[in-house]
């Protein structure tokens, strides 16, 4: 019988050359962009809380570009993903800080050692005031190191996404089947013990629980494009109650991510949700007999 853990998919680590070339060629290309566009927001901007709000902005932007290039690359190395991330970062702030130095200069200064200096002027002079008050010195050093952090704190946290399975013998990543099918709540423990040790053919004695509406298993199968070998399914468990508020809340929990199944096992998980319990069938004379009561009541 194997292990519970090679039941699961493990991600290679593989980073290809090319693969980092992408995310840095992407994430490159969106801090030549959003570093111009950031520097006109914190130009021009009468309020502090619009220069936040773009600072995370482009933090979150910049760091989907380098998850873009990731999955365009087949990037499968967190530590990968995160150092280019943090390049990324760090050049989206330089790029920000050249476009912000052009507008308050009129020059374009490219070079790091210029730039310094410029910083060292502007935190002596100040360049802007909040709640009357104009911030100078170690305070203006203070919040653009917060600045920095936050930017490429959100870049390296946006850069690396939760990424389906990728089949090694395609060269692609797996895709959802667009299927999701619902499994009664009280057997949860007893379908993972099922399907890491391989019996499947108990999963059929889950066709007659009642499922409820507020508290399911929602089962989601992903395969390869490519071929019929790489087959994976993950399950979160569905509760829907009401909060301390008073409001209905729909809370999502991990069940298991990203199991590997024969695709014979997703094939029959259509049939899974399907069957009515025998005990929640009502009977069709029953039916037929209050209602023909109801109409001799009407007349």
């Amino acid at each position: 019988m194997p292990e519970a853990a090679d039941r699961y998919y493990r991600p290679s680590n593989t980073a290809p050359i090319s693969g980092i070339f992408t995310m840095l060629t992407v994430g490159g290309l969106a801090a030549v962009v959003m570093g111009p566009i950031y520097a006109l927001v914190s130009f021009y901007d009468p309020f502090v809380v619009f220069s936040l709000f773009g600072a995370l902005s482009i933090g979150a932007l910049g760091g989907s570009a380098v998850d873009y290039g990731a999955r365009v690359g087949k990037v499968r190395n967190r530590v990968v993903v995160h150092s280019v991330s943090i390049v990324v970062g760090l050049f989206l702030v330089y790029v920000s800080w050249v476009a912000y130095i052009g507008l308050l200069t009129g020059s374009i200064i490219l070079s790091p050692q210029i730039i310094w200096q410029v910083i060292q002027i502007i935190a002596q002079q100040g360049v802007w005031e909040f709640n009357g008050e104009e911030p100078l010195g170690a305070e203006l050093y203070v919040i653009w190191v917060c600045e920095a952090v936050m930017i490429c704190g959100l870049v390296i946290v946006s850069g690396y996404r939760k990424r389906p399975p990728y089949c090694e013998a395609c060269g692609r990543w797996s895709e959802a089947m667009g299927l999701e099918v619902r499994v009664s709540s009280e057997c949860r423990d007893e379908l993972v013990q099922v399907l890491e040790t391989e019996r499947y053919s108990a999963l059929m004695e889950f066709r007659s629980e009642i499922i409820h509406d507020s508290d399911y298993i929602q089962l989601t199968p992903y395969q390869c494009p490519g071929c019929d070998e790489s087959c994976f399914l993950s399950a979160w468990r569905v509760i829907t109650e009401i909060n301390k508020q008073g409001a209905w809340e729909t809370r999502t929990l991990d069940l298991f991510k990203d199991m590997i199944v024969p695709r014979e096992i997703i094939d029959g998980l259509t049939a899974l949700p399907q069957e009515v319990p025998e005990d929640d069938v009502g009977d069709p004379n029953e039916d037929d007999y209050a209602s023909t009561e109801s109409e001799a009541v009407d007349d």
